[in-house]
């Protein structure tokens, strides 16, 4: 998505020039000048390596919840198991 914007919002002649014809080779000129599609490509590039460090971190994140919960249901499990146990030999104390 930021390539796309980038690449038409950057290297699209502006309206002003639709006007003012004799001032576009001037602003070519300036645009070659200045490399700007140079400029705009390294940006795309910079980009997209911000694009998949945020994915990792996001990936990574799920990771990290989906392993906390499923400690908080091991807990749960073991937690479940001692209480059966203690209730099992509170009956049989109390009855037996």
């Amino acid at each position: 998505n930021a390539g796309a914007n980038l690449e038409s919002d950057m290297l699209s002649t502006p309206d002003f020039f639709w006007d003012n014809e004799e001032w576009e080779a001037v602003y070519k000129h300036a645009l070659k000048y200045l490399e700007v599609d140079n400029r705009v490509n390294i940006l795309n590039k910079r980009m997209e390596v911000m694009s998949e460090m945020f994915e990792m971190l996001r990936s990574q994140l799920e990771v990290r919840h989906a392993t906390r919960l499923e400690w908080i249901i091991i807990w749960l499990i073991v937690i479940e198991v001692f209480l059966e146990i203690f209730w099992n030999i509170l009956i049989r104390d109390i009855l037996g």
